[in-house]
């Protein structure tokens, strides 16, 4: 896939030409389950063989919720998760300057207390060798030396085939950053290289409208949504596959509701996955001034809490798993072309953290939802291609697979 692949989206107005593409234009649903007279159901959803491991027995990672990870008395919004997650055998990383907001980040100095790894430049790397626990804290001074603001996190390393006797099925739900399904099919390759044979993503499609195929990526993801489009979306005048909620059923009186059972019906045979991975929040916070971040927040959280309380009544056993916003760009030239002006470099800096710090307030201490910290481990200039803002390289969205599996390896 090359850097051009991906278009940008301007929140509310999706211009993904890859979503969008006549050739794309293909619904992957069961005819006649059910018949709804809007869907255009050309293709058949595979049948899905059981696994022949274990029952899914994972559980979420507890935290430290006595941890003061979010400073919020920090001038520069100084923040970590309470957790992080890594595999052991492969190299962990934190990018210094993804941690907080400053528009001159030369003028602070980060240091790190841990008692593994090492800072190198912008970068606090570890590789470790073992499954097991580390703490980690950092504090952000000015160049006279006074702080700016202090916060702690801890690592959690997993082993590379923990879960593997067991059969996972695993749900990705998100925006543009997951629609092509490269990170998908990055974390469906590392969890079957580390020997999870049982290990299985269900959606509608497996990446830009493409057909479902046994033992694939898949996903439940379109450009330019938010977690209100999910909700709301539909469009009777279209048949692209991106037109209409997956999520929305109408009843007799032609209102429409959410019915995630109907879903999972169509895409699961009815059983609710294992793990739900959330992936939303960038186009419902990108475009925002100052002046409107406030208001557009409470309208994602008001949202996101609704279709987090209908995922929930369906799925209750599922572990859920919400994603922070990464970093973005380090360009500002790269906004100016895509956006021109409408979203510029430093208020996305901001409306990015703050929205990471409203998600970590709610969801960090509830023992029903886990933080997956991606903004941790992306390089704003080395993982983004000069002419994108918010969609990343090739390798960058590996890095999100590989930020998925550590998470999902945490589970057991």
């Amino acid at each position: 896939m090359s850097k051009n692949d991906v278009t940008c989206e301007i929140p509310g107005r999706p211009t993904d030409a890859i979503e969008n593409s006549s050739t794309n234009n293909v619904n992957c649903e069961i005819p006649g389950r059910p018949t709804d007279p809007f869907r255009d159901l050309n293709d058949f959803v595979p049948q899905w063989r059981a696994g022949d491991g274990k029952p899914f027995a994972g559980k979420l990672p507890k935290v430290n919720t006595a941890l003061k990870n979010i400073d919020r008395e920090s001038a520069v919004m100084l923040t970590l998760p309470k957790a992080f997650f890594a595999i052991a055998g492969e190299e962990v990383c934190i990018g210094l300057d993804n941690l907080f907001v400053l528009h001159d980040k030369k003028r602070a100095e980060v240091k790190v207390s841990s008692p593994v790894g090492k800072v190198e430049g912008k970068w606090w790397r570890f590789t470790p060798d073992a499954p097991g626990r580390f703490p980690v804290k950092v504090e952000v001074c000015d160049l006279a030396g006074r702080t700016l603001g202090c916060a702690e996190t801890e690592l959690i390393v997993s082993a590379p085939d923990a879960g593997n006797e067991q059969n996972i099925t695993m749900m990705m739900i998100g925006d543009s950053l997951l629609s092509g399904a490269v990170a998908a099919k990055e974390l469906f390759r590392r969890m079957k290289e580390h020997g999870n044979k049982n290990f299985r993503l269900i959606g509608s499609h497996s990446g830009g409208g493409r057909p479902l195929e046994l033992d694939k990526e898949a996903v439940e993801a379109y450009g330019g949504w938010r977690w209100a489009t999910f909700q709301e979306k539909w469009d009777a005048e279209s048949t692209a596959y991106n037109s209409k909620s997956k999520f929305i059923r109408f009843q007799e009186d032609g209102s429409k509701v959410l019915d995630f059972q109907a879903y999972l019906d169509k895409y699961n045979q009815g059983a609710a996955p294992d793990i739900i991975l959330f992936f939303l929040g960038c186009n419902d916070i990108a475009g925002a001034m100052a002046h409107q971040f406030d208001d557009m927040l409470m309208d994602s959280i008001n949202y996101r809490k609704k279709m987090l309380a209908h995922i929930r009544s369906v799925a209750p056993e599922a572990l859920i798993g919400l994603v922070t916003l990464p970093p973005a760009n380090s360009r500002d030239a790269a906004y100016l072309e895509n956006y021109k002006g409408v979203v510029v470099r430093q208020q996305y800096m901001f409306n990015q953290m703050g929205y990471i710090q409203q998600l970590m307030g709610e969801y960090q201490d509830d023992p029903d939802y886990s933080i997956i910290p991606l903004y941790l481990g992306i390089d704003s200039d080395a993982d983004y291609p000069e002419n994108n803002a918010v969609h990343p390289t090739p390798e960058g969205y590996c890095k999100f697979g590989k930020c998925f599996e550590a998470w999902v390896k945490s589970l057991f």
